[in-house]
Order: structure tokens, then C-alpha cells, then sequence
């Protein structure tokens, strides 16, 4: 094997292993985090598997996922409520996260301003790129915020380890492993964000009037897959299913999924389904719709 050879394996070829292990191990510490493997603790208590597949395997901190992921079931895509979708200046979800421009801060003004008319060609690269670094940098600060200790110390020992291996390659070497095992492991954020956006959002009035069932059916996105690609998504081909039954273990989603189906056509409700690809094109599409809102807003016609 030639010198060049060895450094596309180990740069390349091991970066995308280990960040394809990274993402893998995220669905794992969902599993865990939903007590979707092992049943909670009467009386409740420390949820130890979530926090080693979160914080150790995955670097971050299980306290701020769970509660950010627990008010995502509850109130999902509620424009501006629901934290794992509240991407403003960033990206504009939905027309309804905005009425008035003057809603925003002054620096959100100017970074939405300047950001949302190019976030149908944005969203992708800042998911992979940025995504997983800036994680890793709100983890730790929810964890010390909060005095979540338990989540230091596993972030901790997730940089003993992952450091540890890049720390055995040569110095030129290392800089390009992480970038490319991030942004393997990125393509985690792109396969969270398209389950849900491009989908319909409901303010809690709206809320008000639809039951639960239709309310997750409407705001959220299923990705057809195959034999060869099952274990590609984790689990979250069936995001219908998940949010309609959050403990159910990930094996045994498709065996609800013909029931929800049937639901769904009694009761006139969408489904959606659709590839991956479709999926991400219909997201682009949308958040291309939705480009110059910030502008509409900041112009009033009439």
C-alpha cells in the first residue's frame, strides 16, 4: 500500500466509518433516551443507558435532549415553541413563526435579514458542516448551566476517547479525520430536519382543535426505505409511527405502521412518505417558497 494510499484510508475511508458509528450510535441513545430498550425505574431516577450512548458514545448532554426532545412530542413543529425546530435568524420554518418583523431582536433582524433568503441553499451544508460541532458547543453549555454534572463528566470522557484515536494518526492527518467523520455523522441533522419540515405547523390555538393522532400525523414526514437501506435510518423512517407511540422499540414500528394507514384513510388525514431524496427536495423546495417572507415583512406592500 502506497504512502498515499494509506492516508485516504485512514483519513477518508476511517473518517466516514467512524462518523457512520457516530450516527449509528445517536439512534441508539434515542432508543435509550425514549426507554424504547429498557423499561424506566419505578419512581424514576438516572436513565444511565441514555446518558452512556448520549453523552459518552455521542458527546452530548442527555439532560438538554431529553428536554428539548420531550417538548418536540409534545408541541411539534408549534412555530417557535417547539425547540428542535426554532431555527430563527437561521432558517424560517414557517410563515406562521412571524407576524411583524419588529418580533425579532435587533440582531435577529439583521441575521435573518441576510441569512433566510438563501436557506433552501444553506440548510444542507450548515447541517453537516456546523451541525454537529455546534452540538457538541450548546450541550456543554446547557450541562454547566444547569449543573448537570453527570453530563460533563460523560462529554468528558466522550473527548477522552474519541481524542484518544485521532491523537494516533500523524499530526497532518488529524484535522481532516474529524471534518470528515463530522460530517458523516451530520447527515444525522439532515435525516431529523426533513422528517418534519416542509410539513404543517399549528399555533397551540390551532392546536386546540385537532387530536393528537391527526395533530402528529400532519406535522411530520415518514422515509420510505428498503432491505438495504433499513438500518441506514435508525428508526426514523417511521417518524408517524415514533411520535404516535414514543416507547415503542424501533423493531417493531412497521408492524403499527398498516394500522396507522388504515387511520389515516378512514379519517381523511395525510400520510406522508416519500424517499429520501424526494424528502430533501420537498424541504428545499419549501424553504425556497419561503425566501423573501423576512423581506415581505420588513417591506409591507400597501
Amino acid at each position: 500500500m502506497t504512502m498515499g494510499t494509506s492516508v485516504l484510508v485512514r483519513t477518508i475511508l476511517g473518517g466516514l466509518t467512524v462518523g457512520l458509528a457516530i450516527q449509528q450510535v445517536a439512534f441508539v441513545a434515542h432508543d435509550a433516551g425514549h426507554y424504547g430498550i429498557l423499561p424506566p425505574k419505578a419512581g424514576g431516577g438516572m436513565n444511565w443507558l441514555g446518558w452512556f450512548h448520549g453523552s459518552v458514545c455521542f458527546g452530548i448532554s442527555i439532560d438538554m435532549w431529553s428536554d428539548e426532545h420531550s417538548k418536540h412530542h409534545a408541541m411539534t413543529m408549534r412555530p417557535r415553541q417547539d425547540p428542535q425546530f426554532n431555527y430563527l435568524p437561521f432558517f424560517l420554518v414557517s410563515k406562521k413563526e412571524l407576524s411583524k418583523f419588529d418580533e425579532l431582536s435587533s440582531i435577529e433582524q439583521v441575521l435573518a435579514r441576510w441569512l433566510v433568503p438563501f436557506q433552501h441553499l444553506t440548510l444542507i451544508p450548515l447541517s453537516v458542516i456546523i451541525g454537529r460541532f455546534n452540538l457538541h458547543a450548546i450541550s456543554m453549555i446547557h450541562a454547566l448551566k444547569n449543573k448537570k454534572f453527570h453530563d460533563v463528566l460523560g462529554m468528558f470522557l466522550y473527548v477522552a476517547w474519541f481524542g484518544s484515536m485521532v491523537c494516533t494518526l500523524p499530526n497532518e492527518e488529524r484535522i481532516p479525520f474529524v471534518l470528515v467523520s463530522y460530517m458523516m455523522a451530520g447527515v444525522l441533522h439532515i435525516q431529523l430536519t426533513i422528517s418534519h419540515l416542509a410539513t404543517d405547523a399549528f399555533t397551540a390555538e390551532e392546536d386546540e382543535h385537532l387530536q393528537f393522532f391527526a395533530h402528529q400525523c400532519r406535522t411530520t414526514r415518514n422515509i420510505d426505505s428498503y432491505w438495504w437501506d433499513d438500518w441506514f435510518h435508525g428508526g426514523l423512517q417511521y417518524q408517524i409511527e415514533h411520535h404516535l407511540f414514543p416507547q415503542l422499540p424501533r423493531h417493531n414500528l412497521a408492524k403499527v405502521q398498516p394500522m396507522v394507514k388504515d387511520l389515516c384513510a378512514k379519517h381523511n388525514i395525510p400520510y406522508r412518505s416519500t424517499s429520501f431524496t424526494g424528502a430533501i427536495g420537498e424541504c428545499l423546495s419549501d424553504f425556497h417558497r419561503m425566501r423573501n417572507f423576512i423581506d415581505d415583512l420588513y417591506y409591507p406592500q400597501g
